[in-house]
């Protein structure tokens, strides 16, 4: 918009009168008695008639121009250093929800420096040519393509530890994570918190997406999580959490690969006296894509609270 409206003032007229009487007010700019400063932009005291208003037009054009430059130069400062945030998001099989999640991310995150980091399974639905064509355009999404190794566990070690940001949020690709809760997750931490906990189930009567059998099987883990560890959280087994990096960074060598409830790892290996925000809300339903949990998984789930896998 400044563009051209600067273009269109400075545009060539075909008026002589008119132009002497610009040419006269642009003089007076250059008096003490018509200057006052403004940003960046010298603003014309007095005078009447066309010029006033071309006059009128170049200072807020200038302001304009002043206006975008700053934006401009904010930005570039944030893609130039290391960034305070990193989300890590496991994926596998999400090529028709990542694009929609950027897309949230970026309006959720704006006024914090980020990246994105999405760690694919090396899925068969090409989610990581969608990940790269984003990436061409903005830098802050990056993308780790896992092969031969499969588990979420794994994959959100491997992106906390490539990561940047002093902070790190893990979310699942499937928009079942309320992206909104990120800023004050975000907080949380800054606030002196070591882990901020999105809970399905601190709000009475909370209401959820899961289907029956899913559901079934996340209060169950709950409850038995919940006696596994000394930490006090209503939802021990949430995929949806934020923490600083160097806490996952120092039990990293006690965490499974193997698992899928990263969370419930990194509570069994912190300190006792770990802080902990929680946020409540709702989970929501998946728009595209199919659920990883099956009644394989679930056995192998229930499996991983046995003392023999535990130890191992």
């Amino acid at each position: 918009m400044a563009a051209r409206l600067l273009a269109d003032v400075l545009a060539p007229r075909k008026n002589g009168a008119e132009d002497r009487r610009v040419m006269a007010t642009e003089q007076r700019w250059n008096s003490p008695r018509h200057i006052r400063t403004c940003g960046s932009a010298r603003v014309v005291g007095a005078s009447s008639g066309g010029g006033v208003e071309r006059s009128r037009q170049i200072k807020q054009g200038c302001q304009h121009m002043e206006m975008f430059l700053q934006a401009a130069r904010a930005q570039t400062e944030r893609l130039l250093s290391a960034p305070d945030v990193s989300v890590i998001i496991p994926t596998f099989n999400e090529r028709d929800n990542v694009g929609k999640l950027v897309g949230h991310l970026i309006a959720t995150l704006n006024g914090l420096n980020w990246e994105v980091i999405f760690v694919d399974d090396d899925s068969a639905d090409r989610t990581v040519e969608v990940l790269r064509d984003i990436g061409h355009y903005e830098p802050r999404i990056r993308c780790i393509r896992r092969v031969g190794r499969r588990g979420l566990s794994g994959a959100c070690i491997e992106g906390i530890l490539s990561a940047q940001g002093e902070i790190v949020a893990v979310m699942d690709a499937d928009l079942q994570h309320d992206h909104r809760l990120l800023p004050d997750m975000v907080a949380a931490i800054r606030d002196g918190n070591d882990l901020a906990i999105a809970t399905r189930y601190s709000a009475p009567g909370e209401e959820t997406a899961l289907s029956p059998f899913r559901s079934a099987m996340s209060r169950v883990g709950t409850f038995l999580a919940q006696r596994l560890i000394t930490a006090r959280t209503t939802d021990p087994m949430s995929g949806f959490f934020a923490t600083r990096r160097d806490l996952v960074e120092a039990v990293a060598p006690r965490l499974s690969n193997g698992g899928f409830k990263i969370l419930f790892d990194i509570l069994s290996n912190a300190e006792p006296d770990v802080r902990i925000a929680e946020l409540p809300y709702r989970f929501a339903t998946r728009s595209a894509g199919h659920s990883k949990m099956d009644r394989r998984v679930a056995l192998q789930f229930l499996g991983y609270f046995s003392p023999r896998q535990r130890e191992g």
